[in-house]
């Protein structure tokens, strides 16, 4: 039997109620069935060193494919976005300023899961190639700042949208 690849898309281990479900979910996969990538664009983080050695973990540079003045140049533009429009949330800023400057993903996966809401939903939707796509969400959608006008294109994209309560849910 081969095993099945699934990639999951978080932008980091900090500490977080999503980190730290990611890991615990990571330590309780069975590797003799799975090949297991975690994506992730921040290094470090409270929860990495909790991660199983099966795991291979893709450190993502956003700036991978850009020269030092595009660097520069987004990071203002970002940073503008970010004092000016304060009713957008940040992930949306920042996915609208970087999404072009990035990359996708060659590898394609049977499965692949966005651990988190915002940039990893986004990546997942847009730069990932797999069989079935799963977006997770974990937070009050609406508290949070997010627009599912802005979102709802990212979503559709995906098989499954997994939320954490029937709170979350509604």
């Amino acid at each position: 039997m081969q095993k099945r690849s699934i990639l999951f898309c978080i932008e980091s281990f900090g500490l977080g109620g999503a980190e730290k479900s990611l890991v615990t979910l990571l330590n309780n996969l069975d590797y003799t069935k799975y090949n297991v990538d975690v994506l992730i664009i921040t290094n470090g983080g409270i929860f990495e060193k909790e991660v199983p050695e099966e795991v291979n973990i893709i450190r993502y540079n956003i700036f991978q494919e850009t020269s030092n003045i595009q660097k520069t140049f987004l990071r203002i533009r970002y940073f503008i976005a970010r004092k000016l429009n304060k009713k957008q949330h940040d992930a949306v800023k920042h996915w609208r300023i970087f999404e072009k400057s990035l990359p996708a993903i060659h590898n394609k996966y049977d499965i692949a899961i966005a651990y988190s809401q915002g940039f990893s939903t986004y990546f997942t939707a847009t730069k990932i190639t797999a069989d079935k796509k799963y977006a997770w969400i974990n937070i009050d959608y609406k508290k949070a700042g997010y627009n599912i006008k802005i979102d709802l294109p990212f979503y559709k994209k995906f098989n499954v949208i997994v939320a954490v309560s029937q709170e979350v849910k509604n």
